[in-house]
């Protein structure tokens, strides 16, 4: 098994859906997938908030294995979910609740980056969001789901596609993106969104370089073992930079020097 290189105060966003699927080993692979996470040095798990299916199951499993798992949902679906007594369940550890779905899903792909960038429900713990602004998100994990968890894919592609983009147009370094993202295809769920992808590379509306860092793996452990993989070599790559100067000391070594 692979092992994160630098564990502390990383997190692992994890999409699915809310139902279990027909099939017992949907949710078999879930809560392997929460185990093999916590196994391999990840210690934060955010997920959608969901006590039920394929959510639930991956979480209950990372937090029964004694990882701390952070909540994001919304005030609709925190409406929803007490009205049909369908909460966590004390599942998450912290909880925070943003004004809308938009923002929720910002937030779970940006971490305590996005915070600037949303509105926060009244309903939020102040602590929740001190926890939050310590977390380094380092990649997603898909699980199966329903058009929720495909929306959440391509969402995370264009995310990462316009990163590239934008590093090329600065002429900067493209350091990897801003969230790498593993599919657990358990029976085949996800083969319609390969054969989409790959008709629309066909056709010349995107390219394969758009998704080099999305991988497609057939079981749990081979999906946090290729995250883990792909996490480390960003941080290594991240490493190697050159560190820039404190651009106040650069102007008082200059000032020193015409002083004197």
């Amino acid at each position: 098994m692979i092992n994160l290189n630098n564990s502390k105060n990383k997190a692992v966003v994890v999409f699915g859906g809310s139902k279990s699927g027909n099939d017992s080993l949907f949710v078999e692979e879930a809560k392997k997938l929460g185990q093999e996470l916590k196994s391999s040095g990840v210690e934060i798990l955010i997920y959608g908030g969901s006590s039920d299916g394929v959510m639930g199951a991956f979480a209950s499993s990372f937090k029964k294995n004694g990882g701390t798992v952070v909540e994001i949902s919304t005030e609709d679906f925190l409406i929803v979910d007490r009205a049909y007594g369908n909460e966590s369940k004390g599942i998450a550890d912290h909880q925070i609740i943003t004004k809308g779905l938009p923002a929720r899903k910002h937030l779970m792909m940006t971490g305590k980056e996005g915070l600037s960038d949303i509105r926060l429900s009244k309903e939020t713990n102040r602590k929740a969001i001190r926890f939050l602004k310590k977390i380094e998100v380092i990649g997603a994990v898909a699980l199966p789901g329903g058009t929720g968890t495909d929306d959440e894919i391509y969402e995370v592609i264009a995310r990462n596609q316009e990163q590239s983009i934008k590093a090329s147009a600065l002429k900067k370094e493209y350091n990897g993106p801003s969230l790498p993202l593993v599919v657990v295809n358990t029976k085949g769920i996800f083969d319609k969104v390969i054969d989409t992808i790959n008709h629309k590379i066909s056709h010349g509306f995107t390219n394969e370089k758009d998704f080099r860092h999305f991988k497609i793996l057939n079981t749990a452990v081979e999906a946090v073992e290729k995250l883990i993989e792909m996490a480390n070599i960003k941080e290594e790559s991240i490493k190697k930079q050159p560190k820039k100067q404190n651009v106040v000391r650069k102007i008082l070594s200059k000032f020193k020097k015409v002083k004197a």
